[in-house]
């Protein structure tokens, strides 16, 4: 959640810049020098770029910064611990909940 509250308002901006910039200039038929294959499928990918992928956060119209929904409560969730320092039994936990029976 962090992670993405920082990185979300740069791929709502890139999604706009594509969408204002560059998606006009492709579909201009004088500009054959810029080509997008799938253009309508290309735009809507794009518009993806502007919601968190895991649905946690919203974005704030007033500064444009990505917040965690109130609907969810108030915490975020951190990162996973790295595995190396997990212990033992907590590695076994993680390995036996991707299916791995080692």
């Amino acid at each position: 959640d962090a992670f993405r509250s920082v990185m979300m308002p740069y791929a709502y901006e890139m999604s706009v810049w594509l969408q204002t910039y560059l998606v006009p200039v492709a579909r201009d038929p004088q500009r054959r020098d810029v080509i997008i294959p799938n253009i309508d499928q290309f735009v809507q990918a794009v518009e993806t770029y502007k919601h968190d992928p895991c649905d946690r956060l919203i974005r704030l119209e007033s500064n444009g910064g990505y917040i965690l929904d109130p609907k969810l409560g108030e915490s975020i969730l951190p990162p996973p611990k790295p595995y190396f320092m997990l212990s033992r039994s907590e590695r076994k936990a993680r390995i036996m909940r991707k299916g791995r029976t080692t």
